[in-house]
Order: structure tokens, then C-alpha cells, then sequence
């Protein structure tokens, strides 16, 4: 039985997919011959070619919204290679939609939620030419038929998962990988590590949560840096990234880690997001004392009904205030997300998001046009105030043209209000500045000719 797992995207990231790689670890744990296609750094025809040796006997596809159709694509190659693959698509658009995915002629079976156990008791069964039938957590076909089988509890202790299986993943290209803004730009070589999974918050731009629950299971903090001191042994690893959502919602967990760190006397330096209400000064001081270089938080809007009504984020712009004057006071690196053109909201109230920004005055900001994705409460909040213009699913993309229109505004409107928030966080001469004293090597120069190509780049996109 050869498995073969892939996340289908063709530009550089410096994400490893740890979704696709814990699977397969798990899978490795049970003896199974596993393969990840990662074709991150390489391009169509590097997984087309690897597609064609048709000598898997399932293909397991983790899909967002925006790469589903190229996840069909995929398949579709893996099927003319040989037709008794058996393609098992997963991921939040697979889990939000399974009705819609299971009716594609690419797609075999639907997994619904956390893929370990669910793909691992596919992988036994059919080993064993047994049926799929009891399998929780899945959706199938067989002829004409689909079986739309119960839901999989989730996984009660993270700790009892393997690590990641990075070997199977290009990490040379990865661990070398730099984020794009200056602020995330941690000392290199670099990887990521997640601490949890679940969030318990009602956000309602947020599709992830249908995925991994609103309950939130984490890992222990020594599980957490046995992984992040193995990572510096195999990889030497300076850098690190945190990529939950909200790391620091377990305070106390956090603290743990810290002082693990510490104990075992461990040179790295980190990054990490969070909420604004969901950190302190004295969490943050324990932080930078044990390596956390970088803080990003997002506040989506400068205006408190839209937080509250739109975006239902359970923030304050008191609450941003605080904590990013606690962040600044702690010598950490501030980061800060805003969203542009929220379905609901109007122009005045962008600007305020823009003036807002400039209030925080945080080392970087980002600035993103708004995309409702399906299946989240802010898609119907869009149909009620506007309509969803997104043809197909690869006008999800993140880039920056809209997918909603409003009477609000129009699209020139919108990617002009995108274009003015860049302008006027970037250029103003006291955060310029700032950026020019700051310089103090080779390196942060690097770093701010990064942040600044972004900038540009923003600046450039021209809207269709």
C-alpha cells in the first residue's frame, strides 16, 4: 500500500504544509509507505511528471478554497495514470463543502475535519480490501452511490501525535524561505511550529474553525520544545514561527514554554500571532526574555461597530491600544493585520481603519482587500449588503482584487482606499526614519528592502 500526500501550490512559501505532514507521519507510525508531492519551489510539470509514475495506490489532496481547482487537477492526472487510485480530498474546503466536493469526478472520498485517523483507517481498510462503510469522518463513493458516514470525534491529546515528518518535505528550501515584511524576518534558517488546534472565538471571516473545532486542545509545553530542540539539531534552526492563530491563549501554557526554554538553555528566536486580548505586559516580558522577537495582531478595523457587528471579532480598539503599547514597552517587534472593505462597512469607515493604523504605529502593518469565503457568516453577510462577484473558486486567491461589490463603493474605490492605506502607513517621515536609524547590519537593511519590495508591490497591482 503507497500512499502519496500532496498541497497543491506552485509559489514559494515560507510555510511547510505541517497539515499533510502530520498525516503522514502518523501514517509512517503504522508502517505505511508514504510519500508527501510537494511541489512548493517547482512548478506544474514537476507534479505532473511525479504524478505519472502512477505507483501510489491513494492520492491525499489537502485543499483550500483557492486551490481546490488545481487539487482537481491534480487527480485528474493521478486517474488517467491509473484509474484505481483512490483520490481522498481534505482541508477546510473539502470539510465546508463535502456535498459539493463529492460530486466531482476527480474526487473518490471527502474528509471531513482532522485527516490523521480518518486517512489512516482508509489506508487499513483498503489494505485489507475491507469496505469504508464504518470509517467516521468520511465521505465516499462507491458506483453511483455516496456514503456519507458520521462525524470523527476530535483528537483529544496532541501530544500523542508524531512529530511532523519534515524528511519527506523539501526543508533545505523552507528553513531559507524569509517572510516577505521586515518585521517577520527571524534570524535565518527558519521553520514553523503549531502549538494547538480549535479556536473558541465567533470571528466571522474565519472558515478554519469548522475544521479543527471551537474547542481548543494544546499541546504540553515539553512536547512543544522537544519538537523546537529537535528542529535546531536536524535543521539548525535559528528562527522560528509559531503559526496558531492565537498562540497566546493559554497564557499559562506559553509561560511554560518560556521557561522551558530557558531551562534547557536554548539560543532561538521567535515569532508568534495573537489576540489583543489575550496577552499582558508581564506575558510579554517573559517572552522577549526567552527569544520572542516578533508579535502579530490582528485588529481588522479601526471602527468598534464593525468589530463588533461585521467581524464580530470580540476585540476593543482599547484592548489594541494596550496591548500593543505593552508589546512595544516589552522591546518586541509589532506586526498588526487590518482588512479592507468588509462587507457592511463604509468608505468613512476604512479611513478610519487607515487612521487607526497609524494610531498603533506598529513596526509593520498589512493591509488586505476582504474575501468572504464560502460557508462563513461574513459570506451572508455579503449577500445582504452586496453580492458575491467570484466567478469560480480561484477568485479566492489572495490577491488583490475584490470579490464582492457593494453600492458602497466601487472596485476602483476599493483598490484605490487599499493602495492610500500603504501610502500613508509606509511613507510617513517619522516611520521611515525610524526604519533608517534602526539599521544596524547587513541583515536589517535586507529586511527593509524586503518590506519595502512589498510595499511596492502592493502598490502596483492594478485592478481587472
Amino acid at each position: 500500500m503507497k500512499i502519496l500526500l500532496t498541497l497543491p501550490r506552485f509559489e514559494h512559501n515560507a510555510n511547510p504544509p505541517l497539515g499533510i505532514a502530520y498525516i503522514a507521519s502518523y501514517l509512517k507510525q503504522r508502517n505505511f509507505d508514504v510519500e508527501i508531492l510537494d511541489p512548493t519551489f517547482e512548478n506544474f510539470e514537476f507534479a505532473e511528471k511525479r504524478l505519472l509514475k502512477a505507483d501510489y495506490d491513494i492520492l491525499g489532496l489537502s485543499c483550500f478554497t483557492m486551490n481546490y481547482n488545481l487539487s482537481k487537477k491534480l487527480a485528474a492526472i493521478a486517474k488517467q495514470a491509473n484509474p484505481n487510485v483512490l483520490t481522498a480530498f481534505g482541508g477546510v474546503h473539502p470539510t465546508i463543502m463535502p456535498e459539493l466536493c463529492i460530486k466531482d469526478r476527480e474526487v473518490d472520498a471527502v474528509i471531513i475535519g482532522e485527516g490523521e485517523q480518518t486517512f489512516a483507517e482508509i489506508a487499513e481498510n483498503l489494505e485489507k480490501n475491507k469496505s469504508l462503510k464504518g470509517i467516521k469522518g468520511l465521505w465516499f463513493k462507491s458506483g453511483k452511490r455516496v456514503f456519507k458516514n458520521s462525524q470523527r470525534p476530535l483528537i483529544k491529546d496532541l501530544d500523542s501525535l508524531p512529530f511532523p515528518a519534515r524528511e519527506l518535505l523539501p526543508m533545505d528550501k523552507y528553513i531559507h524561505a524569509t517572510y516577505g515584511t521586515s518585521a517577520w524576518a527571524v534570524k535565518q534558517p527558519s521553520t514553523t511550529v503549531i502549538s494547538g488546534r480549535g479556536c473558541p472565538y465567533q470571528c466571522t471571516y474565519c472558515a478554519t474553525k469548522q475544521l479543527f473545532g471551537l474547542t481548543i486542545r494544546l499541546r504540553s509545553a515539553k512536547n512543544l520544545v522537544d519538537e523546537i530542540e529537535l528542529l535546531m539539531h536536524n535543521y539548525r534552526i535559528k528562527g522560528l514561527q509559531f503559526v496558531d492563530d492565537t498562540f497566546t491563549i493559554n497564557q499559562k501554557l506559553v509561560s511554560e514554554v518560556c521557561d522551558e526554554i530557558a531551562a534547557r538553555r536554548l539560543d532561538i528566536e521567535w515569532a508568534c500571532h495573537t489576540r489583543v486580548n489575550n496577552v499582558s505586559l508581564e506575558l510579554f516580558r517573559k517572552m522577549r526574555q526567552a527569544g520572542c522577537k516578533v508579535i502579530g495582531m490582528g485588529i481588522e478595523s479601526g471602527n468598534q461597530w464593525v468589530l463588533d457587528n461585521l467581524i464580530k471579532k470580540g476585540i476593543t480598539l482599547e484592548q489594541a491600544r494596550t496591548a500593543f503599547k505593552w508589546a512595544k514597552s516589552a522591546g518586541l517587534i509589532t506586526d498588526s493585520y487590518f482588512m479592507i472593505g468588509i462587507p457592511g462597512e463604509t468608505k468613512g469607515q476604512i479611513m478610519q481603519t487607515i487612521e487607526f493604523a497609524k494610531e498603533l504605529n506598529p513596526d509593520a502593518a498589512n493591509f488586505n482587500i476582504t474575501r468572504p469565503l464560502p460557508k462563513t457568516e461574513m459570506y451572508c453577510i455579503a449577500e445582504k449588503y452586496g453580492k458575491i462577484t467570484a466567478k469560480g473558486w480561484d477568485d479566492y486567491s489572495f490577491d488583490a482584487r475584490s470579490i464582492y461589490a457593494t453600492d458602497a463603493w466601487t472596485e476602483e474605490e476599493i483598490q484605490a482606499l487599499l493602495k492610500r492605506a500603504y501610502r500613508e502607513f509606509y511613507f510617513r517621515p517619522g516611520f521611515v526614519l525610524r526604519q533608517l536609524f534602526g539599521i544596524r547590519s547587513s541583515a536589517d537593511l535586507r529586511k527593509i528592502a524586503n518590506g519595502l519590495r512589498m510595499v511596492l508591490n502592493r502598490l502596483s497591482v492594478k485592478s481587472e
